[in-house]
């Protein structure tokens, strides 16, 4: 028996560190702006968690999966002669922060997951997102159906809140669960940055870190076949006003669009903006 679609169902990966995860506030920030029907939740973090703790407000948490994923101390900008990733050694200029390595092989976790899952229930997710566990999310969420169709213009295919969250089709789960790795351990010349960022980028503005957009754009640079995307920025820039309309709220006098940084200390968040 094949597999097909089940129309509406996504894949929600929540990658991160358990910290404040499970603070109240952070939870229902979830259920309440975030949440939409037919999202099903894979966790996967750096602590046991267990998927009947009270605490867990989301549901249906379908699989957890958890890695210790030990810091990585070395910044690729401060290594003499080159920036080691794994075995690999790039020119300077042309890798992106190494010790950000362990925060996407959790998002790798979850798209292994994701097919596991379809194959024990025979059927394919319509739509993959992915978020961090460190968020507070302050105002609506768009469901992917809606934040990727482009007014006037064909669908997006990727929708990127730069690494904060992320949107697609499931024929492309591996762009934004798999590739993230690759943007992060991989050497980038000027025809990669070209690529991710849509417009002609020079080998001399590469050497001089004069990079004109996000790294995780890159991930458009693994894709068999080429791919429309969107990037918001932060979830506080509020750069996408379409998807963002009518939620700015005011958190200590900085501007919150969808979220902000949740810390292990409820009474205390912060945005960068």
């Amino acid at each position: 028996m094949s597999a097909s679609f089940s129309e509406g169902l996504t894949a929600v990966c929540l990658s991160g560190q358990l910290r404040s995860f499970l603070e109240p506030h952070v939870q229902m920030g979830l259920v309440t702006h975030f949440h939409h029907p037919g999202y099903e939740y894979i966790i996967s973090i750096n602590e046991r968690i267990s998927q009947a703790d009270t605490r867990l407000l989301i549901k249906p948490v379908v699989a957890v999966y958890v890695d210790s994923g030990s810091p990585v101390q070395t910044d690729p900008w401060v290594v003499p002669g080159g920036n080691h990733h794994g075995e690999r050694t790039c020119p300077r200029g042309t890798s992106s922060h190494f010790y950000l390595f362990p925060q996407f092989i959790r998002l790798a976790a979850c798209h292994q997951l994701l097919q596991t899952e379809e194959a024990r229930r025979r059927m394919l997710y319509a739509y993959v997102v992915r978020t961090r566990t460190d968020l507070w999310f302050v105002g609506p969420v768009p469901p992917p159906a809606a934040a990727l169709a482009q007014r006037g213009g064909p669908p997006t295919d990727v929708l990127l809140f730069d690494d904060q969250l992320a949107m697609a089709p499931r024929a492309h789960a591996s762009t934004i669960l798999i590739n993230p790795l690759l943007v992060y351990r991989e050497c980038h010349g000027a025809e990669h940055w070209s690529m991710a960022c849509a417009k002609q980028v020079s080998s001399s503005d590469v050497a001089r870190g004069a990079i004109p957009c996000p790294p995780m754009n890159l991930i458009v640079v693994y894709g068999h076949e080429p791919t429309r995307l969107r990037q918001c920025g932060f979830l506080w820039a509020c750069k996408c006003k379409d998807l963002v309309e009518g939620v700015v709220a005011r958190r200590r006098g900085d501007l919150a669009c969808l979220a902000v940084l949740a810390s292990n200390d409820s009474r205390k968040h912060h945005t960068r903006c």
